[in-house]
């Protein structure tokens, strides 16, 4: 699970005001991994065949990221990221999803890898009840992502 973040009042010098600021922690997330957090975080990976999970309760501002590699993965790994991202205090009926990676490798032994992920984390979703508001997958590239887990926004660059 993610680390708190760091919040402080920064006097003013000239003034008895005081103002709030916030510091978001970003945090890596590799293949396999799950992370999830219950104040404002930015969570990045890359992937290419494989694919990450976004997910996030618009409501209550949490969210977390998946990233699996194999289709029969995607069962498991989203079902845990639900999990945590109820544990930060996100409501499962009010979840929110998108999908990014799953690119096509013609050099690999199977070449349809990653869009067998997308599709697999797609379906389990839709099964589940949970929107997809997103999906950023396909093509031969790879993709860098930021995902901020309060706004549930990603910035994705091609790469």
């Amino acid at each position: 699970m993610a680390a708190p973040l760091l919040y402080g009042v920064m006097k003013l010098e000239n003034d008895m005001s005081a103002v709030i600021a916030t510091t978001r922690l970003t945090q890596v997330v590799r293949p396999g991994e799950v992370r999830a957090a219950w104040t404002p975080a930015i969570l990045t990976t890359v992937v290419d065949t494989s694919v990450a999970v976004c997910l996030w309760d618009p409501q209550e501002g949490v969210g977390g990221i998946t990233h699996f590699t194999l289709p029969e993965d995607a069962k498991l790994a989203i079902q845990e990221l639900i999990e945590a991202v109820v544990r930060c205090g996100g409501r499962a009926n009010a979840l929110r999803a998108s999908v990014y990676g799953g690119a096509v490798n013609a050099d690999a032994a199977c070449p349809w890898l990653g869009p067998k992920s997308v599709n697999a984390a797609i379906l389990f979703l839709t099964k589940h009840g949970i929107e997809v508001a997103e999906i950023d997958a396909g093509g031969n590239r790879s993709r860098s992502l930021r995902f901020y887990t309060d706004q549930g926004t990603a910035l994705v660059a091609i790469v």
